[in-house]
């Protein structure tokens, strides 16, 4: 649960975040709230689109990744994160149902899984935990 004291804008303003989902309806949805909260913020729909956006943007601060996509697709994105050092925060949204291997792998990323259905408030919460110590950035990210 995020810190009612501390404004949502504060845990957002600044950072960047890359939301990877391959509906365009949730990309927008998504991109609209946080760019709402004062994130910057870049969209892909596949590992494809998402894999460039990691290799050239190193002030990505947050990913949002839908594992629900072909898995395999969504195993490629974590893999391209195992080489980023330090990498950026990942949260995952996800259907899939809880697995002992996938959960161990959250884990050593360091990433919160968000189980499908969720709210606003719950996807703001989770993302500003994951955010809540990292200094204001300055991403260029646009898209």
């Amino acid at each position: 649960m995020r810190d009612p004291s501390e404004p949502l804008e504060n845990a957002f303003m600044n950072k960047s975040l890359l939301i990877i989902d391959e509906s365009v309806a949730l990309r927008q949805v998504l991109r609209e709230i946080f760019v709402s909260r004062g994130c910057q913020v870049l969209t892909a729909a596949n590992h494809e689109e998402a894999i460039p956006h990691l290799r050239e943007n190193s002030q990505i601060d947050l990913i949002l990744l839908d594992l629900d996509y072909p898995l395999w697709d969504g195993k490629k994105v974590l893999q391209e994160l195992q080489n980023k050092t330090p990498g950026p925060k990942l949260l995952i949204l996800s259907n899939i149902g809880a697995n002992d291997d996938l959960e161990l792998f959250y884990r050593q990323l360091e990433a919160l899984v968000l189980r499908k259905p969720f709210t606003i408030n719950e996807l703001t919460d989770q993302a500003q935990t994951l955010l809540h110590n990292l200094p204001d950035g300055n991403s260029p990210a646009t898209h």
